[in-house]
C-alpha cells in the first residue's frame, strides 16, 4: 500500500517518524528562534549604545563648533561657560 496510509508494512514505524520528525523540527525551530532573538537583542543593544554616545557627546561638547566643554568652563569666571556658550553663542534652536 501507499506510505503511511494504512498497510501492516509501515505501521510499526509511523510512530518512531513522528517521534523523529518532531524532535527535529524542536531542535532546529529552538536554534533558529534563538539566533533570531539573539541577533535581535544584539542590534538594539548596538542602538542603545550608539544613542548613549551621542547623549554623552551633546552633553560634552557643542554641536556647532565642536569645542569640549572643559575649555569653556575653565575659561570662565563663574563655572558656567558651556551652558552659556550653548544658549547664547551658538543655540542651535
Amino acid at each position: 500500500g501507499c506510505m503511511g496510509l494504512g498497510g501492516d508494512d509501515v505501521s510499526p514505524f509511523i510512530f518512531l517518524r513522528i517521534v523523529y520528525t518532531s524532535t527535529f523540527f524542536v531542535f532546529i525551530d529552538t536554534i533558529l528562534v534563538n539566533i533570531i532573538f539573539g541577533v535581535i537583542i544584539d542590534t538594539f543593544s548596538d542602538l542603545r549604545e550608539t544613542n548613549e554616545e551621542m547623549a554623552e557627546e551633546m552633553e560634552h561638547r557643542c554641536f556647532i563648533c565642536g569645542i569640549e566643554r572643559y575649555r569653556f568652563e575653565i575659561n570662565s569666571s563663574d563655572g558656567n561657560g558651556f551652558e552659556r556658550h550653548i544658549e547664547e553663542d551658538h543655540n542651535m534652536w
